[in-house]
């Protein structure tokens, strides 16, 4: 008996090292956007933005970027501290969260890192993701237009 727990062992402890580097990966390494990388990806469907970051206190914003069309609102913010992130992401959020996805229709990521909220429906798209310091969001009509966005910043 003895020499078969042995034998088995290090096939166990294999198993146990490669479900811990799969945990791991799936929570580590993802990109941060820049305020460039969100210009450009809102250039690319032809949405302005402007830099309103004097409109806010240096001390909590850094960086802030809008950008509202008729049917569509984007912004991008830096804040100084991941704290000050998560607190605008969850007010973000529960003004996002309207009613208006049935159940089931929207995406959670909730980690230490990054959040990711997202929602498609025949209403429209939202997205809500922050990732350390910097939170943004995509919002309006035109599905195919922010799924673009959404897809050239690769969140």
């Amino acid at each position: 008996m003895k020499n078969q727990i042995l034998r088995k062992l290090p096939l166990l402890c294999l198993a146990v090292l490669l479900s811990f580097c799969m945990i791991l990966s799936g929570c580590a390494g993802r990109a941060v956007a820049t305020a460039e990388d969100f210009k450009a990806a809102c250039d690319a469907v032809g949405y302005t933005t402007m830099d309103t970051s004097l409109n806010y206190d240096p001390a909590y914003v850094t960086t802030a970027i809008i950008g509202m069309g008729e049917d569509y609102s984007v912004g991008f913010y830096t804040f100084v501290s991941a704290s000050d992130a998560k607190t605008n992401y969850a007010q973000f959020l529960g003004d996002a969260r309207t009613g208006t996805a049935e159940p089931g229709d929207e995406k959670f990521v909730d980690s230490p890192e990054y959040n990711r909220y997202y929602v498609s429906t025949e209403h429209g798209t939202i997205l809500l993701y922050r990732n350390g310091t910097t939170m943004l969001y995509i919002s309006g009509s035109d599905n195919d237009t922010l799924n673009s966005i959404i897809e050239n910043l690769d969140i």
